[in-house]
């Protein structure tokens, strides 16, 4: 399976998740690592490589938000004054 920049991937068999941020020489994806922050030295990228073969697609579940996403405010902006025609 091809993947392509900007890519959700998971490495099969593992529980390492990430995004693609570009190739390497060969088949290979580089993957910004979720879970960096935890094992990546100050100044380091944070980054694995890995073949094609060895990722799939990964979708993120409701309660699993990327990295540094920022909170989403409804439209209109936030829920706490109530909704349309309803005093805040």
């Amino acid at each position: 399976m091809g993947f392509r920049r900007g890519d959700r991937v998971k490495v099969i068999d593992q529980d390492i998740t990430g995004t693609v941020v570009r190739y390497d020489t060969g088949n290979k994806c580089v993957v910004l690592d979720d879970a960096r922050d935890e094992w990546a030295e100050e100044g380091e990228e944070g980054v694995l490589v890995y073949r094609a073969s060895e990722l799939e697609d990964y979708e993120l579940g409701l309660d699993s938000p990327a990295p540094d996403e920022e909170k989403l405010q409804p439209p209109g902006g936030s829920d706490e004054t109530g909704g349309p025609g309803e005093p805040g």
